[in-house]
């Protein structure tokens, strides 16, 4: 009897230890099959851009467990910064689209949470080291030591170059980027045909506008938008995109003011001042000469008479 009672007693203890086990299962985290990363090894994620990445729940004997629909699922970064880092457990399994908004990358940090107290909550996985990939040719910008700048008005002259114009490439981190080789930029006025090369070629991640000018005639306020073109062999992320400067006010070229009438007009004053100096010495002269000869007249007269008196 004692037997028996000793083996009853036993039979609770374990069932009531399974009881116990089913009731909690042990839980843990993994990267699923499909996952942008995986196995926690290092990896390039590109900058700007979403990446898939599953997180799944397994159970105590590495199945998947959709047991719990409660389980939320957050990943942080070491260092820089991602969004769409919030995702729900469905079925097991937590699928994000992170995008890694800064140029820096770190370790990911995943974290389960659960409203209901499950035994995965607060459990983590980490990803490897993730080493953020700027995208190539991502942005263009006029070159800071250009005159007209992006959105910035300015006043140019009609007929006249326009100061140099650069336009640069840079990748999705603010870098110079001469990687892409034959894209084209174009430029173009808003209400008026320009003059002078009129496209330009990306040479080292630059493009050149030498000799733009506005029409002689052009007495208007403009803008001036540059268009990056596309190559059909190599896609560019930059193709398309446009710059526009600000409100550019076209003035006319002032003519310079000639000499040749002022010149005119001083020598014929001077003629003028001459002549008149000529004509009063010659009026004086022949004044001059009238008086000698009335003087010399009487004279001649007088002597006359007093030669018959005697």
């Amino acid at each position: 009897m004692r037997c028996v009672i000793l083996t009853i007693i036993a039979v609770l203890v374990v069932a009531c230890t399974c009881a116990a086990g089913a009731a909690v299962p042990k839980h843990s985290m993994e990267f699923h099959p499909s996952s942008f990363l995986v196995n926690r090894g290092d990896s390039a994620a590109p900058h700007g851009i979403p990446v898939p990445v599953a997180i799944q729940l397994t159970d105590s004997d590495g199945a998947l467990d959709t047991s719990d629909s409660s389980i939320v699922v957050t990943a942080s970064i070491s260092s820089g910064s991602v969004s769409g880092n919030v995702a729900k457990m469905v079925n097991g399994v937590a699928r994000f689209s992170i995008v890694f908004t800064s140029c820096t990358g770190g370790v990911v940090t995943f974290t389960a949470h659960s409203a209901d107290g499950a035994a995965v909550s607060g459990k983590t996985l980490l990803s490897g080291i993730i080493t953020v990939a700027p995208v190539p040719n991502a942005e263009v910008l006029v070159d800071a030591a250009s005159a007209l700048q992006a959105g910035k008005p300015a006043v140019v002259v009609a007929g006249t170059k326009i100061a140099p114009m650069k336009i640069n490439l840079y990748d999705s981190c603010g870098n110079r980027d001469g990687s892409m080789t034959g894209l084209t930029v174009l430029a173009t006025a808003s209400n008026v045909a320009l003059s002078g090369e009129t496209t330009a070629t990306f040479t080292d991640g630059s493009a050149l506008f030498a000799d733009l000018a506005f029409p002689s005639d052009a007495a208007t306020v403009s803008r001036l938008t540059f268009t990056v073109g596309t190559l059909a062999s190599t896609p560019s992320a930059a193709s398309g995109k446009a710059l526009v400067t600000g409100d550019l006010t076209v003035v006319p070229k002032v003519q310079p003011t000639s000499t040749v009438p002022m010149v005119a007009a001083f020598v014929g004053i001077c003629l003028t001042l001459l002549i008149a100096v000529v004509y009063s010495h010659f009026r004086r002269q022949t004044a001059v000469g009238k008086n000698a000869y009335v003087a010399v007249a009487t004279v001649t007269s007088s002597s006359s008479i007093d030669s018959t008196v005697v």
